[in-house]
Protein backbone atom coordinates (compact mmCIF):
# COMPACT_ATOMS: atom_id res chain seq x y z
CA UNK A 1 0.00 0.00 0.00
CA UNK A 2 2.02 2.96 -0.80
CA UNK A 3 0.74 5.75 0.26
CA UNK A 4 3.32 8.16 -0.50
CA UNK A 5 1.47 9.70 -3.53
CA UNK A 6 -0.44 12.74 -3.17
CA UNK A 7 -2.71 15.09 -5.41
CA UNK A 8 -1.14 17.50 -7.37
CA UNK A 9 -1.10 20.78 -5.41
CA UNK A 10 -0.16 24.58 -6.70
CA UNK A 11 2.41 24.82 -3.93
CA UNK A 12 4.60 22.40 -1.98
CA UNK A 13 2.64 20.08 0.59
CA UNK A 14 3.28 20.87 4.15
CA UNK A 15 4.66 18.72 6.51
CA UNK A 16 0.87 18.17 8.16
CA UNK A 17 -0.35 17.83 4.43
CA UNK A 18 2.28 14.51 3.95
CA UNK A 19 2.11 13.34 7.30
CA UNK A 20 -1.45 12.91 7.21
CA UNK A 21 -2.49 11.01 5.06
CA UNK A 22 0.35 8.21 5.79
CA UNK A 23 -1.01 8.39 9.52
CA UNK A 24 -4.75 8.03 8.03
CA UNK A 25 -3.47 4.30 6.82
CA UNK A 26 -1.44 3.44 9.86
CA UNK A 27 -4.55 3.88 11.89
CA UNK A 28 -6.88 1.87 9.68
CA UNK A 29 -4.18 -0.55 9.69
CA UNK A 30 -3.77 -0.48 13.82
CA UNK A 31 -7.30 0.01 14.51
CA UNK A 32 -8.13 -3.23 12.53
CA UNK A 33 -5.51 -5.81 14.05
CA UNK A 34 -6.52 -4.56 17.37
CA UNK A 35 -10.31 -5.57 16.86
CA UNK A 36 -9.33 -8.89 15.19
CA UNK A 37 -6.39 -9.88 17.46
CA UNK A 38 -8.95 -9.06 20.67
CA UNK A 39 -12.01 -10.53 19.44
CA UNK A 40 -10.67 -14.00 19.30
CA UNK A 41 -8.32 -14.08 22.03
CA UNK A 42 -11.52 -15.38 24.41
CA UNK A 43 -12.40 -18.22 21.80
CA UNK A 44 -8.99 -18.65 20.47
CA UNK A 45 -5.80 -17.18 21.90
CA UNK A 46 -6.90 -18.18 25.74
CA UNK A 47 -7.97 -21.37 24.91
CA UNK A 48 -5.31 -22.11 22.87
CA UNK A 49 -2.44 -20.80 25.61
CA UNK A 50 -4.39 -23.12 28.49
CA UNK A 51 -4.85 -26.35 26.68
CA UNK A 52 -8.38 -26.37 26.36
CA UNK A 53 -8.62 -25.70 22.66
CA UNK A 54 -9.87 -29.01 20.68
CA UNK A 55 -10.44 -27.41 17.40
CA UNK A 56 -9.36 -29.46 14.17
CA UNK A 57 -5.79 -28.83 13.09
CA UNK A 58 -7.05 -27.23 9.61
CA UNK A 59 -8.98 -24.27 11.86
CA UNK A 60 -5.32 -24.11 13.57
CA UNK A 61 -3.90 -23.09 9.85
CA UNK A 62 -6.18 -20.80 8.85
CA UNK A 63 -5.62 -18.84 12.27
CA UNK A 64 -2.32 -18.41 11.63
CA UNK A 65 -2.41 -17.34 8.19
CA UNK A 66 -5.32 -15.11 9.02
CA UNK A 67 -3.04 -13.38 12.16
CA UNK A 68 -0.15 -13.34 9.75
CA UNK A 69 -1.77 -11.85 6.76
CA UNK A 70 -3.47 -9.09 9.86
CA UNK A 71 0.46 -8.63 10.77
CA UNK A 72 1.41 -8.03 7.53
CA UNK A 73 -1.00 -5.66 6.94
CA UNK A 74 -0.19 -3.39 9.61
CA UNK A 75 3.49 -3.80 8.70
CA UNK A 76 2.94 -2.49 5.38
CA UNK A 77 1.46 0.28 6.16
CA UNK A 78 4.21 1.50 8.26
CA UNK A 79 6.82 0.35 5.54
CA UNK A 80 4.99 2.54 3.16
CA UNK A 81 4.43 5.20 5.29
CA UNK A 82 8.22 5.57 6.17
CA UNK A 83 9.08 5.33 2.51
CA UNK A 84 10.34 1.86 2.51
CA UNK A 85 8.71 1.01 -0.85
CA UNK A 86 11.19 -1.68 -1.95
CA UNK A 87 11.08 -3.90 1.19
CA UNK A 88 7.27 -3.07 0.96
CA UNK A 89 7.21 -4.27 -2.61
CA UNK A 90 9.20 -7.66 -1.59
CA UNK A 91 6.70 -8.45 1.27
CA UNK A 92 3.92 -7.46 -1.12
CA UNK A 93 5.09 -10.98 -3.08
CA UNK A 94 4.87 -12.99 0.10
CA UNK A 95 1.54 -11.07 0.81
CA UNK A 96 -0.13 -12.55 -2.51
CA UNK A 97 1.18 -16.18 -1.25
CA UNK A 98 -0.06 -15.87 1.87
CA UNK A 99 -3.69 -14.24 0.76
CA UNK A 100 -3.99 -17.61 -1.74
CA UNK A 101 -2.78 -19.94 1.28
CA UNK A 102 -5.38 -18.33 3.54
CA UNK A 103 -8.78 -18.22 1.10
CA UNK A 104 -7.73 -22.40 0.57
CA UNK A 105 -7.19 -22.97 4.20
CA UNK A 106 -10.28 -20.69 4.94
CA UNK A 107 -12.90 -22.79 2.64
CA UNK A 108 -10.84 -26.37 4.37
CA UNK A 109 -11.82 -24.63 7.93
CA UNK A 110 -15.41 -24.35 6.74
CA UNK A 111 -15.31 -27.77 5.50
CA UNK A 112 -14.28 -29.64 8.29
CA UNK A 113 -16.56 -27.35 10.66
CA UNK A 114 -19.28 -27.90 8.94
CA UNK A 115 -18.74 -31.79 8.94
CA UNK A 116 -18.12 -31.84 12.53
CA UNK A 117 -21.38 -30.12 13.46
CA UNK A 118 -23.71 -32.52 11.36
CA UNK A 119 -26.00 -33.98 13.65
CA UNK A 120 -25.41 -31.44 16.56
CA UNK A 121 -26.84 -28.72 17.95
CA UNK A 122 -24.73 -26.40 16.59
CA UNK A 123 -25.94 -27.45 12.72
CA UNK A 124 -27.85 -24.54 12.21
CA UNK A 125 -25.55 -21.67 13.42
CA UNK A 126 -22.19 -23.59 11.87
CA UNK A 127 -24.48 -23.41 8.60
CA UNK A 128 -24.72 -19.59 8.59
CA UNK A 129 -21.55 -19.39 9.91
CA UNK A 130 -20.51 -21.00 6.63
CA UNK A 131 -22.07 -18.35 4.87
CA UNK A 132 -20.22 -15.96 6.08
CA UNK A 133 -16.59 -17.91 5.67
CA UNK A 134 -17.66 -18.22 2.03
CA UNK A 135 -18.83 -14.60 1.18
CA UNK A 136 -15.94 -13.30 2.95
CA UNK A 137 -13.67 -15.73 1.23
CA UNK A 138 -15.32 -14.34 -1.92
CA UNK A 139 -14.83 -10.59 -1.31
CA UNK A 140 -11.11 -10.75 0.70
CA UNK A 141 -10.04 -12.89 -2.97
CA UNK A 142 -11.94 -10.68 -5.52
CA UNK A 143 -10.55 -7.37 -3.54
CA UNK A 144 -6.98 -9.34 -3.57
CA UNK A 145 -7.18 -9.71 -6.81
CA UNK A 146 -8.09 -6.07 -7.89
CA UNK A 147 -5.12 -4.91 -5.75
CA UNK A 148 -2.56 -7.12 -7.31
CA UNK A 149 -3.73 -5.97 -10.84
CA UNK A 150 -3.18 -2.00 -9.85
CA UNK A 151 -0.47 -2.33 -8.47
CA UNK A 152 1.01 0.41 -11.01
CA UNK A 153 -1.85 2.32 -9.56
CA UNK A 154 -0.95 2.64 -5.84
CA UNK A 155 -4.26 5.04 -5.12
CA UNK A 156 -6.22 2.32 -6.36
CA UNK A 157 -4.25 -0.59 -5.09
CA UNK A 158 -4.35 0.85 -1.42
CA UNK A 159 -7.81 1.04 -1.05
CA UNK A 160 -8.48 -2.99 -2.39
CA UNK A 161 -6.24 -4.02 0.42
CA UNK A 162 -7.97 -2.10 2.64
CA UNK A 163 -11.57 -3.12 2.04
CA UNK A 164 -9.59 -6.99 1.55
CA UNK A 165 -9.67 -6.38 5.61
CA UNK A 166 -12.83 -5.50 5.97
CA UNK A 167 -14.18 -8.30 3.89
CA UNK A 168 -12.88 -10.59 6.67
CA UNK A 169 -13.40 -8.38 9.85
CA UNK A 170 -17.31 -9.63 10.88
CA UNK A 171 -16.07 -12.96 11.91
CA UNK A 172 -13.99 -10.66 14.39
CA UNK A 173 -17.31 -8.71 15.33
CA UNK A 174 -19.18 -11.61 15.82
CA UNK A 175 -16.82 -12.95 18.71
CA UNK A 176 -16.91 -9.38 19.80
CA UNK A 177 -20.62 -9.21 20.31
CA UNK A 178 -21.02 -12.72 21.67
CA UNK A 179 -19.53 -10.90 24.97
CA UNK A 180 -23.55 -10.11 25.60
CA UNK A 181 -24.95 -13.74 26.13
CA UNK A 182 -28.44 -11.90 25.25
CA UNK A 183 -27.93 -11.30 21.90
CA UNK A 184 -28.75 -14.44 20.13
CA UNK A 185 -26.91 -15.47 16.71
CA UNK A 186 -29.24 -14.19 13.62
CA UNK A 187 -29.08 -10.91 15.75
CA UNK A 188 -25.14 -10.96 16.12
CA UNK A 189 -24.78 -11.87 12.27
CA UNK A 190 -26.86 -8.67 11.81
CA UNK A 191 -25.23 -6.21 14.28
CA UNK A 192 -21.79 -7.62 12.76
CA UNK A 193 -22.52 -6.41 9.26
CA UNK A 194 -23.80 -3.60 10.23
CA UNK A 195 -20.67 -2.25 12.13
CA UNK A 196 -18.40 -3.19 9.81
CA UNK A 197 -20.77 -1.09 7.30
CA UNK A 198 -20.73 1.32 9.51
CA UNK A 199 -16.78 1.23 10.25
CA UNK A 200 -16.28 1.33 6.41
CA UNK A 201 -18.21 4.74 5.91
CA UNK A 202 -16.09 6.24 8.19
CA UNK A 203 -13.02 5.57 6.72
CA UNK A 204 -14.53 6.36 3.30
CA UNK A 205 -16.03 9.86 4.99
CA UNK A 206 -12.48 10.42 6.30
CA UNK A 207 -10.46 9.62 2.85
CA UNK A 208 -13.22 11.95 1.10
CA UNK A 209 -12.89 14.72 3.20
CA UNK A 210 -8.90 14.49 2.83
CA UNK A 211 -9.00 13.99 -1.09
CA UNK A 212 -12.44 16.11 -1.33
CA UNK A 213 -14.43 13.45 -3.12
CA UNK A 214 -15.20 9.41 -2.68
CA UNK A 215 -12.81 7.34 -4.87
CA UNK A 216 -14.26 5.10 -7.00
CA UNK A 217 -12.72 1.92 -5.56
CA UNK A 218 -14.80 2.62 -2.51
CA UNK A 219 -17.90 2.93 -3.97
CA UNK A 220 -17.65 0.02 -5.86
CA UNK A 221 -16.39 -2.27 -3.24
CA UNK A 222 -18.71 -0.91 -0.68
CA UNK A 223 -21.83 -1.77 -3.48
CA UNK A 224 -19.98 -5.26 -3.47
CA UNK A 225 -19.85 -6.01 0.15
CA UNK A 226 -23.38 -4.88 0.70
CA UNK A 227 -24.70 -7.14 -2.31
CA UNK A 228 -22.71 -10.05 -0.36
CA UNK A 229 -24.70 -9.30 2.52
CA UNK A 230 -27.91 -9.54 1.21
CA UNK A 231 -27.30 -12.42 -0.83
CA UNK A 232 -25.87 -14.63 1.99
CA UNK A 233 -28.72 -13.48 4.40
CA UNK A 234 -31.22 -14.55 1.70
CA UNK A 235 -29.66 -17.91 0.91
CA UNK A 236 -29.87 -18.77 4.91
CA UNK A 237 -32.12 -21.99 5.65
CA UNK A 238 -33.21 -22.06 2.31
CA UNK A 239 -33.02 -26.69 0.79
CA UNK A 240 -30.75 -25.11 -1.57
CA UNK A 241 -28.34 -24.27 0.70
CA UNK A 242 -28.86 -26.83 3.13
CA UNK A 243 -28.08 -29.16 0.59
CA UNK A 244 -25.06 -27.12 -0.48
CA UNK A 245 -23.94 -27.15 3.05
CA UNK A 246 -24.14 -31.05 3.36
CA UNK A 247 -22.29 -31.74 0.34
CA UNK A 248 -19.43 -29.43 1.52
CA UNK A 249 -19.41 -31.55 4.70
CA UNK A 250 -19.59 -34.63 3.13
CA UNK A 251 -15.70 -33.09 1.35
CA UNK A 252 -14.64 -34.16 4.96
CA UNK A 253 -14.86 -37.84 4.39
Amino acid sequence: MNTNVLPPLASAPSRADRTTPRLFYIGIAALLAIIIFLAFARTYWIPLADGSSSVHSAIHVHAVLYFAWTALFFTQAVLAARGHIALHQRLGLFGIALAGAMVLSGLLAAVVTMNGALGTPREPIVRANTALSLGAMLMFSTFIGLAVANLARPERHKRYIVLAMFSILQAAIARIIMLVPSIGHPLRTLLGAIFVDVLLLIVIALDARKHGRIHPVYVGGLVFLLIVQIVRRAVLNTPQWIEFTNWMAGLAG
